[in-house]
């Protein structure tokens, strides 16, 4: 049983191993059926010739998936993070993603929920509620998904209504003052109408502490909906509409700096910042043993990153059944507005060493898509064509006239404000075609292709600006509108890329026996080049970066087992990853995106699920990763890439009495040390840790009502996901600690 030697991990799983063969005896359980959309059609997990990860309504609760990050949880050779002080959510799979914070650069990974791709990584920052299933795809999925899907795709599947009236109510409480209400209630609203209306509302206090006062950083407060409204005219035509909006306020989760401060900035010595007990980068000294407590530094005011999102998107899918045919069209407008900044904690400016800084983000984004499909059992087909058209604007302003660093008369900035921001609108279309076809009853072929034209237009320019200001209008300060000042772009930049490519799959798969599924398959992706979204001094990092290109060979078997109750799939797989886009950070302390060379990435995986009783089923799973990153300016190891992952999950249900069900579950997510930054710097090694969580519940036999107490990261792991290479700006490193231990109750009531 024995596979991490020496971590604390093991003796949990051990136990639940006991468990298993004590019961092993028992009459063994067919496992749950999982239909998924992976192929854009309903199919059996287990029919679907990709490496395909799902969690259903069940998991997602008992699992506590409540945000992208969580995703993690579900298998090995997931990464996900979430850079720029838990503000935009990166994803890695299987050592593809994207190690960069800016809001214009779209992700490695695609996200899409409700089949409507999120453009930027900003986006992902939402709550997940009333979710029926979420799909982790892995490897490219150049045909179906197309481009930004180079590491793979996740799916995040909402339910929808039925004209059965149905719904819950779930309330819950934890330390850290959380309080989370969420519910929903559908039904039939007319012979041929059916709705839902959905809503979570949680409110938690920050994880870290300042000393000298009752604030914390890291708390949210956030309020989401949707409305959903159902027509089906008898199955020949179906449509639903899907209304949802979101509001978020709260504050970002401070750094710990590592390394030698530079002179200009505060009195932190060395030796402080060495010992973890001093970080001026952003305002706060650590006096305590606890990693998550904070002091005021003397030359600073402890600060806190204000954080407002408001987010809204409708979603409009329609099916025809056309007589052997299906048509679907997915209409969708979705925005973005992100306000931050940094303030004291009695939400006055602030100085820090950078001044008060101000930011404001908006992304909107509209797609369509349209898909024919057709066909039976010997030769199906899709085709498909894509639009989208996305806008990214960003307003930038740092007061710096009270720095003293910055305002000495020999540094020659004396009573000047830095802005700069940028517009960026992305306009791509695509045509798609996929098909399965029979060569006998055994073999089938499996051959798409895609076509994607994209163009980016990006204008971008920074100045000094001799005023005290509030936050800025891009339009107005950088590209012709009305300005009320004297404006001296020190940058500015107004270029367009335009691209286009082919990318596809080829696959055979091979029906062994009734349960065993054998496949292989070469398939590529790519994501096109983009623009550097930050400040910079330098006029050269304005350059446009180039197109990211992945080809994958993968083989892989999924088999079951005892009757039902055993499933058994594996994959190996070889990636040549050309032109990856990653952060290679400057002289002048700036983190353009820039193109590395190239990288071979090798792997397998292997998960088992078993129901051996009625009363028992686990899930367990590893990821292992060989990765060579080939650059002459960077390390060898990809960024966020941890050479071996294993997740689990061990659920037990028994009858305490004829009216009262008893569950006990345990979880797990193990990953191997791992660097953080592309210069494979040991300092932004993150050590190996396991994540433990856990659930008791107790319900009605029905389990109309369930009542539950849960923990995670139950060993009250300290552990640093996130690292930034910051030598060049302040002369330190930034680590940001994951979530201590939190615990709960939760009270389910469905109807």
């Amino acid at each position: 049983m024995q596979l991490i030697t020496g971590d604390k991990f093991l003796r949990p799983q051990m136990m639940a191993a006991a468990i298993a063969m004590t019961l092993c005896g028992h009459a063994s359980a067919m496992l749950e059926e999982v239909i998924v959309t992976a192929q854009k059609r309903a199919q059996n997990l287990n029919d679907v010739s990709i490496s395909v990860t799902a969690a259903t309504a069940q998991d997602i609760s008992d699992m506590r998936i409540e945000t992208p990050l969580d995703i993690a949880k579900l298998a090995p050779n997931v990464d996900i993070k979430s850079t720029l002080a838990g503000l935009n959510p990166a994803i890695t799979l299987r050592g593809v993603g994207l190690n960069d914070f800016n809001v214009n650069n779209n992700p490695s990974v695609g996200v899409y929920v409700d089949e409507v791709f999120l453009t930027s990584p900003a986006m992902l920052s939402f709550m997940m509620f009333d979710v029926e299933r979420v799909e982790v795809l892995k490897g490219p999925q150049g045909t179906l998904y197309g481009r930004n899907t180079n590491g793979g795709a996740i799916n995040i599947v909402s339910v929808k209504p039925t004209r059965e009236t149905e719904g819950y109510i779930r309330l819950g409480a934890g330390n850290f003052d959380s309080r989370e209400i969420e519910a929903a209630i559908g039904g039939s609203l007319s012979d041929a109408i059916s709705g839902r209306l959905s809503l979570r509302l949680d409110d938690r206090d920050g994880q870290h502490s300042w000393n000298q006062g009752d604030h914390t950083f890291g708390d949210v407060d956030s309020t989401a909906i949707r409305g959903q409204l159902a027509y089906d005219n008898g199955g020949e035509f179906t449509a639903n509409l899907s209304v949802s909006i979101g509001d978020q306020t709260g504050t970002t989760i401070p750094g710990t700096a590592f390394g030698t401060l530079d002179a200009n900035f505060g009195t932190c010595t060395g030796s402080q910042i060495l010992a973890q007990q001093c970080t001026d980068f952003d305002g706060f000294k650590r006096t305590s043993s606890n990693p998550y407590a904070h002091d005021t530094d003397t030359a600073t005011v402890a600060l806190s990153k204000t954080l407002d999102v408001e987010s809204s998107a409708l979603v409009l899918t329609a099916n025809w059944n056309l007589g052997g045919m299906a048509l679907t069209s997915i209409t969708s407008v979705s925005e973005l507005d992100r306000v931050w900044g940094e303030v004291s904690v009695d939400h006055t400016p602030a100085i820090t060493p950078y001044g008060t800084i101000q930011k404001d983000e908006e992304i909107s984004q509209v797609s369509q898509e349209l898909r024919l499909s057709g066909g039976d059992d010997s030769f199906s087909w899709m085709l498909g064509a894509f639009y989208s058209n996305d806008e990214v604007e960003t307003d930038n302003y740092i007061e710096l006239t009270e720095v003293s660093a910055i305002n000495d008369p020999d540094f020659g900035l004396g009573g000047l404000d830095l802005a700069w921001g940028y517009l960026q609108e992305t306009e791509s279309m695509a045509v798609y075609g996929n098909t399965e076809f029979a060569l006998n009853d055994k073999l089938t072929l499996v051959a798409g292709l895609r076509y994607s034209d994209e163009s980016r237009e990006f204008r971008n320019a920074g100045t000094f600006l001799a005023f005290d200001g509030e936050l800025l209008d891009a339009d107005a300060i950088f590209f012709g509108e009305d300005f009320d000042g004297e404006l001296t772009p020190f940058t500015s930049q107004d270029d367009e890329i335009s691209e286009d490519r082919f990318s596809g799959k080829l696959g055979l798969d091979f029906r062994a026996s009734e349960g065993v599924l054998i496949y292989g398959s070469v398939s590529t992706g790519f994501k096109s080049g983009g623009y550097f979204g930050d400040f910079t001094f330098d006029s050269s990092e304005l350059a446009p970066f180039g197109i990211e290109e992945v080809t994958a060979f993968e083989a892989g078997f999924k088999a079951t087992m005892a009757d039902g109750s055993l499933q058994i799939n594996g994959a190996i797989f070889n990636y040549d990853y050309e032109g990856i886009q990653t952060v290679i950070a400057t002289d002048a302390g700036t983190f353009p995106l820039t193109n590395a060379e190239e990288a071979t990435i090798n792997g397998a995986e292997l998960d088992l699920s078993w129901a051996p009783t009625e009363s028992l089923d686990m899930r367990l799973a590893i990821g292992l990763l060989d990765h060579e990153l080939e650059d002459a300016r960077l390390g060898s190891a990809m960024p966020n890439a941890a050479d071996m992952q294993a997740t689990g999950i061990v659920r037990y249900r028994f009858m305490a009495s004829e009216k009262l069900q008893v569950e006990l579950q345990t979880d797990f997510k193990y990953t191997d040390e791992a660097f953080r930054e592309a210069y494979n710097d040991p300092i932004l090694k993150t050590d190996s840790y396991t994540l433990w969580n856990g659930r008791i519940a107790v319900s009605n036999p029905s389990a109309s009502w369930v009542l539950s107490i849960w923990c995670n990261n139950l060993t009250d792991e300290v552990y640093y996901p996130q690292g930034f290479d910051l030598q060049a700006l302040n002369g330190t490193y930034m680590k940001f600690l994951g979530a201590q231990r939190t615990v709960g109750v939760n009270m389910h009531y469905s109807f």
